[in-house]
């Protein structure tokens, strides 16, 4: 009998020390805490690939502010296949809402990240890539708008450098035709073919900044 009291009492023990751990959990991909955000001050969301996320807030209204990473956080194509093309169908837009979605945010920080019409596109997005019209509505000044640097996550799967070690990246406006699509560098943009891997990728999102 002793033996078998010994026994349930190491089995509750063992129990409590779980959930204990359980509850104890802090970072990951499980984490359900969600993050406040200030938009008066860098904003770090998410990590990817080892790397914290730094955001740019280029717009705050009613609640919600829009975040732009700060660098090129890899380096992509467009498209697979050099085909006519929209940011509908693209390969990237797939791969922003679903695998870097899923990996670079939390739980918690997925609560915050809000659905976002694009109705020129015909979508609506959780994560993407800024048109050419918002570049220009959002960044004004040209210095600001060519200039973007890359992780270094980016610069190891090739992300073509400029001689100032800024890289070109994506925006979602397609080109006249549709086999090419719109890239900002350290010049003004141009529209090349979708299906080079050398250019970097900005993600930008909607995020809840209400307690």
């Amino acid at each position: 009998m002793r033996n078998k009291a010994v026994a349930v009492l190491v089995l509750i023990s063992v129990i409590i020390s779980s959930v204990l751990c359980c509850g104890c959990s802090g970072s990951g991909a499980g984490s359900k805490e969600v993050p406040k955000i200030d938009v008066n001050g860098p904003v770090i969301l998410g990590s990817f690939k080892g790397e914290d996320i730094e955001w740019i807030v280029l717009d705050v209204q009613d609640g919600k502010a829009l975040l732009l990473s700060k660098y090129c956080i890899d380096s992509r194509v467009f498209n697979t296949r050099k085909r006519d093309i929209s940011w509908k169908l693209c390969i990237l837009r797939t791969w922003l809402n679903a695998d870097f979605y899923n990996s670079a945010f939390t739980s918690g920080e997925q609560q915050i990240i809000l659905k976002t019409e694009l109705p020129k596109d015909d979508v609506t997005d959780r994560i993407f890539i800024l048109s050419g019209e918002e570049v220009m509505k959002y960044l004004p000044d040209p210095d600001y708008v060519y200039v973007a640097y890359p992780t270094k996550y980016a610069m190891e799967r090739g992300v073509v450098m400029n001689i100032d070690n800024s890289c070109g990246w994506w925006v979602r406006t397609p080109g006249m035709v549709d086999t090419r699509a719109l890239v900002f560098g350290s010049g003004q943009g141009e529209f090349v073919p979708v299906n080079k891997d050398c250019y970097g990728v900005r993600p930008a999102m909607w995020v809840s900044i209400e307690s």
